[in-house]
């Protein structure tokens, strides 16, 4: 047997001959990659133990029998996961489909490596809402995706069941609309509103730091909801460890659901991300200029659409061809902010010296005397959360030749005593704010 070949006739068998989704398959058999054959098993693996477990109770009767079709053999599918870094925390009618923007949508939205467990969470709940992972909490840098998969998760809820009594609301307008049921008197009728619905999607979560009344009647809401087995999903910028005056019971409850982050798309994400905008406007741009945008746009997919269509632009209003020199040209002051404030471990690792005045040997040495390991702990906790594209293990190898459980555990200690621990929640900001 070729096993990848067959493989593939399997997994397109499923697409095509199943009630599967495409946004399902493309979430949850897409993703799964064949190891081996024998003895009657399939093993196919995965990096997501949300992928596995989805897979095995939902789908793998589908798989194994379009299996059987395409070989003729009664195969079991065994799934293997090797997720290493995402951990499962433990754990009206619709007010107005305006709110939900049809524009998004699973299909339209583009699966690489850095948000692929966050695309893969959001299909789940789209599919079982207010079960499983109940709440489901994205976070990540501006510009990634987050709202587009909230919107999506909002539009496959809608096209199933037209009668759920859906919201999607920014966390500025639930404060908004707070302040003006208190002032007008309405309480009540606000309550209502936000407390029988069967979804509850709220954006830019994190503006609730600081605000009293609006976490107070969040909580009750998030409560509510909750107890009666309502979805929530919430998105934000950072992970709820990391938001300010946030009051303990709200981010208790932040992360007691699915906690999915989502980080800067790859290149191959970037480039696959412009086709799809391009075929969208219908307009034909040289592979070279795609790739020369992807390469040169590195922050955010917001930058990058903005990047693509300052390009067109030139094109239409000064009637400038679509080319390379064109591309470069539109381009030329765009990319270099991003560029400067990249950080490195290294730049890190020089950022936790100077501010403690230890010494660089020292700090990724092996040394485990008080404070210094602290310091060591704040400064693998910073590496993981601001440099892109980096792994436990790369960060382990700067430090003294570590293992990556060695630095989750770091990174984990942080995260808890930011919470509990003022001291170490501003020594971690006033090195936030410098970097």
């Amino acid at each position: 047997m070729n096993l990848p070949e067959t493989w593939e006739r399997i997994a397109k068998a499923v697409n095509l001959n199943s009630d599967i989704s495409n946004a399902a398959w493309a979430a949850f058999i897409n993703p799964l990659i064949p190891v081996s054959a024998n003895e009657g098993i399939i093993s196919v693996k995965t990096t997501s133990n949300i992928i596995k477990k989805t897979v095995e109770d939902k789908y793998i009767d589908i798989i194994q029998e379009q299996a059987k079709l395409i070989t003729g053999k009664d195969y079991i599918i065994k799934i293997i996961s090797e997720d290493k870094d995402h951990i499962e925390m433990p754990s009206l009618k619709i007010i107005s489909r305006n709110s939900v923007s049809s524009r998004y949508n699973f299909d339209n939205f583009i699966v690489g490596q850095s948000n692929q467990f966050a695309y893969a969470a959001s299909v789940a709940v789209a599919e079982a809402p207010g079960s499983e992972y109940n709440p489901l909490f994205l976070y990540g840098d501006v510009g990634l995706g987050k709202t587009h998969l909230m919107h999506a998760i909002a539009n496959l809820i809608l096209d199933r069941e037209p009668e759920k009594k859906i919201a999607y609301i920014t966390c500025e307008k639930f404060m908004n609309e707070l302040l003006s049921s208190i002032r007008n008197r309405t309480n009540e009728k606000f309550r209502q509103k936000y407390r029988n619905l069967d979804v509850l999607l709220i954006d830019d979560i994190q503006f609730i730091s600081g605000k009293e009344a609006t976490q107070d009647e969040f909580f009750h809401t998030f409560n509510a909801l909750y107890n009666e087995h309502k979805q929530i999903i919430m998105a934000s910028d950072r992970h709820p460890n990391e938001i300010k005056t946030l009051t303990d019971r709200l981010r208790n409850r932040f992360s007691s659901g699915l906690l999915a982050d989502i980080k800067p798309p790859d290149a191959e994400t970037r480039i696959a991300i412009l086709v799809q905008k391009t075929e969208e406007q219908g307009i034909k741009v040289d592979r070279e200029v795609i790739d020369f945008i992807a390469y040169k746009i590195k922050s955010n997919i917001r930058d990058l659409e903005g990047a693509l269509t300052k390009v067109i632009a030139y094109k239409k209003l000064i009637n400038k061809p679509l080319n390379l020199s064109t591309a470069e040209e539109a381009l030329k002051d765009m990319g270099k902010e991003s560029e400067r404030k990249e950080l490195t471990i290294e730049k890190i690792q020089n950022a936790v010296c100077e501010e403690y005045g230890i010494r660089h040997e020292d700090l990724i040495s092996k040394k485990r005397s008080k404070p210094l390991s602290t310091y060591r702990q704040i400064a693998e906790y910073l590496c993981r959360k601001h440099v892109k594209n980096t792994t436990l293990t790369e960060i382990a190898s700067k430090f003294g030749g570590q293992n990556h459980t060695s630095v989750r555990t770091a990174v984990e200690k942080i995260q808890s005593l930011m919470n509990e621990n003022s001291d170490i929640f501003k020594m971690v900001s006033e090195i936030e704010a410098k970097l």
